[in-house]
């Protein structure tokens, strides 16, 4: 007598699906955490520039976040006018001129009269997106872990191996 049991396991695409959108969910609603603690660290002139988007790699299945600020193009898209360059902020500048092109004189925000060139000293890199990245990894985690338990209900649903968080490497963790 033969008692081979066949079992069906369904890796169906909407069930692909399905788990590829629970594991997008845990790394956006992550960005959705870091863009909202970033929000009150960044300058104000460019709070509305603060993106975080999800994207999978559909032949590695390898998701990632992207999280940053806007380009200026679409911050013009967005209805954004003055948009300052997020680098600044982020990195600093050195010490440089700025020369007026097309008025005869520039005027300081207190109504100032300045010239025709003034000699930056430059700004120090104050890093708001590498502190509040860093500085939320475990409420990253958090986020991510919900996902992988939701996931994990799926896959058990289906009849495949669920995923043993023991086993998974993260780097870093020594």
């Amino acid at each position: 007598m033969n008692h081979n049991e066949t079992k069906f396991i369904d890796t169906s695409k909407e069930v692909k699906n399905e788990i590829a959108n629970l594991a997008k969910k845990g790394l956006r609603e992550g960005g959705k955490i870091l863009k909202k603690k970033l929000k009150t660290e960044a300058p104000k002139s460019i709070r509305r520039g603060i993106s975080a988007k999800v994207k999978i790699d559909r032949a590695t299945g390898q998701i990632q976040l992207d999280f940053g600020y806007i380009n200026k193009a679409k911050a013009r898209k967005k209805g954004i006018k003055h948009y300052p360059n997020p680098a600044w902020f982020e990195f600093g500048t050195r010490p440089h001129s700025i020369k007026i092109k097309r008025k005869k004189l520039m005027v300081s925000s207190g109504g100032a009269v300045i010239g025709k060139l003034v000699n930056h000293p430059g700004t120090t890199g104050k890093h708001p997106l590498r502190n509040t990245s860093f500085n939320n990894v475990s409420e990253l985690r958090l986020e991510q872990e919900k996902a992988l338990k939701e996931i994990n209900k799926v896959m058990i649903r289906e009849g495949m191996h669920p995923l043993d968080f023991d086993e998974i490497e993260v780097d870093g963790d020594d």
